[in-house]
């Protein structure tokens, strides 16, 4: 890359390096912030050196072109490479290209944090955008090509999460309010009681602060879910098969996994891919005791409810064989602790491979049952078993998905 510029984004201040033109450092109206003359370095020989800093604040009669005009004459033709901080980084990376930007990159906070671990001392901003430069600058830098079509994905599917959640709410409050209008009436499930709500059968019960909202979700979320299906048909047949074998045609768990790894091709192995779907959700343990829910601060952390949600209703009662209930007892018997994050691991590899060979998991899964059977090792007899098992189960599914169209 050329004309590489390090950016570090903050709340309204964004800290440019440039190594021909120095720091300089762009602020939003209503930000108030200190701003050197100069800034500390270290080169990459480990000479300390001081930057002039540039100041673009905004003019007491504020003009928000004009502003806008000095931000695009800052990273105009330039590459910029910024670090991953969620709604700022988005949100400027958008800006930036609008503004002129040849590309804009993304740094991963742990991989960026390794670089420039035994070379910084301070929390410091220009610092973070003198290396963040220098990162850029590296043949083997792990960035990304910012992709605004990926976030407003993942925008999409948060909003949806944040729908039903609310949803949920309402319904829960509706539940003990409808007893008193009508104690003769049967508890009904939460998908009649949806469709009652639509039908209107409850509008005029005076209580219009709980039906008009829960009527304004529903249909917010059937549009989401709407946009959902049109997005993923607009994959390539081999994709939207394999994410339907691995999700069940669960239209959300689909969406969220593509929002998460977008093109396949970002990744150069298995296990990167593994550390950025699994390992890279902002998860945090609370509560008391040994078991602490989890409470997931971005989206990449969803995969790690999908694999609970999967692995827990590959118990489900019922007589319909899951593809996934092989491995989920397969984890159970093997595994004492951290069954869901064993489940998902195994899970997520196998997405892997089905998304950077083009395969389907009955392919996969039958590749990895050769493979096995080679291996003398007894100790994967177990894991022969669970393959074959949920390969066999494919099967007996295509078999009756073709039963049926005949008799149609």
């Amino acid at each position: 890359m050329q004309k590489v510029i390090g950016c570090d984004i903050g709340n309204g201040i964004l800290v440019f390096y440039d190594p021909e033109e120095g720091f300089k450092v762009w602020i939003e109206k209503g930000v108030k912030v200190e701003v050197p003359q100069t800034a500390k370095i270290i080169t990459e020989t480990g000479e300390e050196k001081k930057i002039p800093v540039q100041k673009f604040e905004p003019p007491k009669r504020y003009d928000h072109d004009n502003h806008l005009h000095q931000l695009g004459q800052i990273v105009k033709g330039k590459t910029v490479v910024i670090e991953n901080t969620g709604t700022y980084s988005v949100r400027y990376g958008i800006l930036f290209l609008m503004l002129g930007a040849k590309e804009v990159y993304t740094v991963h906070g742990r991989e960026f944090a390794r670089f420039y671990i035994h070379t910084r001392k301070t929390k410091d901003d220009y610092f973070d955008a003198y290396y963040l430069h220098l990162y850029g600058r590296q043949d083997n830098a792990k960035i990304h090509k910012f992709n605004p079509d990926m976030h407003k994905a993942r925008l999409l599917y948060t909003q949806y999460k944040k729908l039903i959640k609310a949803r949920t709410s309402f319904i829960n409050t509706l539940r003990q309010i409808l007893p008193i209008y009508y104690p003769h009436q049967v508890p009904i499930t939460s998908e009649a009681l949806i469709k009652k709500v639509e039908k209107g059968e409850y509008d005029n019960l005076g209580i219009s602060h709980l039906i008009q909202p829960l009527k304004v979700i529903i249909k917010e979320i059937k549009q989401i879910q709407k946009q959902m299906e049109e997005e993923l048909d607009r994959l390539t047949e081999t994709e939207r098969r394999i994410l339907g074998d691995f999700f069940n045609s669960n239209i959300a768990y689909a969406y969220c996994v593509k929002a998460l790894y977008w093109d396949i091709s970002r990744f150069h192995n298995e296990d990167s891919f593994i550390s950025y779907m699994i390992l890279g959700g902002n998860t945090k343990s609370s509560g008391k005791g040994k078991r602490g829910e989890w409470k997931i601060t971005n989206v990449r952390g969803e995969i790690l409810v999908l694999g609970y949600n999967i692995y827990i209703s590959s118990f489900g009662r019922g007589t319909e064989k899951k593809i996934f209930s092989p491995l989920a007892k397969y984890v159970s018997r093997k595994w004492r602790k951290g069954k869901i994050l064993a489940f998902t691991d195994i899970f997520v590899r196998l997405l892997y491979k089905c998304l950077r060979e083009q395969k389907s998991l009955s392919d996969v899964l039958l590749d990895l049952i050769r493979r096995i059977e080679k291996d003398p090792n007894p100790n994967n007899r177990t894991r022969l078993e669970c393959y074959t098992e949920m390969l066999n189960i494919i099967s007996e599914k295509f078999v009756a998905q073709v039963l049926e169209k005949l008799e149609k």
